[in-house]
């Protein structure tokens, strides 16, 4: 009779009735605050992740306007991987064919995630591909530039170099970047 009790509570603790639980956009203490300083634009992002991870899952990828900056958010399945994220200074090229990327420049942010991967175990790609136009105002144009050998890269399209930050937030994984309006000053 317990095991039915426990089986039961389990079935309750499990239950998607209410919805998924609400999060802060940020972690505690930085979504008061805005998230972390925006960095120079001549400021590399390199944070790597320890060898032994598994690859994430690229799930979903979405560009938004906030007041002062714009937002790209790159949510996870699995782990989460390392990211290099560094304004490029020769125009962006894909990484097994080398074909030049579609961003529109004259400048182009590249975020790259380490292990990661934007296909499932079949094969079949896990978030729709090709260049996306968000034409705000910081991002013009995205464009996935690689996924190949556990390493998936994004060329984000801009206007000129600006300042950004990045953060890495959990539940569920994601790396988000934000790229300063030219001329809004730090939010």
């Amino acid at each position: 009779m317990s095991l039915a009790v426990a089986i039961g509570i389990a079935a309750d603790a499990c239950s998607r009735n209410g919805g998924p639980p609400q999060r802060p956009p940020l972690p505690s203490g930085q979504a008061e605050a805005g998230g972390p300083r925006f960095l120079p634009a001549t400021t590399i992002v390199d944070e790597p992740t320890a060898s032994a991870v598994a690859p994430a899952t690229v799930v979903a990828v979405r560009a938004a306007a906030h007041e002062g900056f714009d937002r790209l958010t790159v949510e996870l399945a699995g782990s989460s991987p390392g990211y290099r994220v560094a304004w490029r200074t020769t125009p962006p090229r894909h990484c097994g064919s080398g074909e030049p990327v579609k961003a529109t420049g004259p400048a182009w942010l590249e975020l790259r995630l380490d292990p990661a991967q934007a296909h499932d175990a079949e094969g079949r790609v896990s978030i729709a591909g090709g260049t996306e136009q968000p034409k705000l105002g910081a991002l013009r144009t995205l464009e996935l530039s690689c996924d190949f050998e556990g390493v998936v890269s994004w060329a984000l399209g801009a206007p000129r170099t600006l300042p950004f930050r990045v953060m890495a937030l959990s539940d569920p994984p994601r790396v988000v970047v934000d790229v300063e309006h030219a001329g809004s000053g730090s939010p």
